[in-house]
Order: structure tokens, then C-alpha cells, then sequence
């Protein structure tokens, strides 16, 4: 296993308003340093208005504490930038629910609006609808 895959790998493509991050872990502390450089050039396309992220993370992803401190840390700073969601989805994971635990609680500490999907068209209906009313949408969730 070459360096890059023992510290998870991140791809990232903008369509529309959302920001889409294809990844596969685990990831420590540097990995995540490397995605944010990575990622700004991305960001700099929707940053601005509102926007989102749809998240495909494949195999059994997981982050170190460390990382998952900085992780929460720049979704706090995104949503500064516009960010309003992140929509994930979990593909071939022999731990499905424990990774979708691990990361909702990253999302939640950020104070993210979230959810979890099984199909990835599923997830970006979802963030469409909440980049196309946010501020309903999330009164809402709050309600719920």
C-alpha cells in the first residue's frame, strides 16, 4: 500500500453549487492538511452563495482524533464561506454504521445540517432542495 492510500485519498469536482468529494480512508492529520489545499481551488468555485457538499466515502472510513478536530474546524470555516449542507453517501463499507456514526458526529460538532443516504442521486436531490430553500428547510429540521 503506497503512502497516499495507508492516509486515505480525496478527489473533488463542483457541479452546479455542489461540491462533490469522492474519498476513501483512513485519514490522519496530514491527509486531511493535504485536502484542504487540494479542495481551495474547488471551494473558490461556489464559495459566495450557498452551497453544498455531497460526500461518497468508500470502504471503512474513518478519521484519528486529530483529524477529526481539523475536519470539524474547516466545515465551521465553509460554512462561513456559504456552505449550508453535506449530504453522504457510503459505498462498500463492511461497517456502515459505524462509520455513518463517526462522520455524523464530526458534522454535528460543526453544527452541519446532515443527513445520510444509500444512492447518491438521492443525496443530491436532497441538496438541491436544501440549497433551493434553506432557510425553510432548516426551520424545518429544527422543528422535527
Amino acid at each position: 500500500m503506497d503512502n497516499d492510500m495507508q492516509h486515505g485519498f480525496m478527489n473533488f469536482s463542483v457541479e452546479e453549487n455542489i461540491l462533490t468529494i469522492k474519498g476513501q480512508g483512513p485519514w490522519n492529520l496530514d491527509a486531511i492538511d493535504q485536502r484542504v489545499i487540494e479542495a481551495r481551488e474547488h471551494i473558490e468555485m461556489v464559495q459566495g452563495k450557498p452551497w453544498a457538499v455531497l460526500a461518497i466515502v468508500r470502504g471503512d472510513s474513518i478519521l484519528v482524533p486529530e483529524a477529526v478536530a481539523k475536519l470539524t474546524k474547516i466545515i465551521q470555516s465553509d460554512q462561513l464561506k456559504g456552505r449550508i449542507a453535506t449530504a453522504l453517501v457510503i459505498q462498500q463499507c463492511t461497517i456502515p454504521e459505524l462509520v455513518e456514526t463517526h462522520l455524523s458526529q464530526i458534522y454535528t460538532l460543526a453544527g452541519e445540517e446532515f443527513k445520510s443516504f444509500d444512492e447518491i442521486v438521492d443525496a443530491k436531490n436532497w441538496l438541491k432542495l436544501q440549497l433551493k430553500y434553506p432557510l425553510f428547510i432548516a426551520t424545518i429540521n429544527d422543528a422535527l
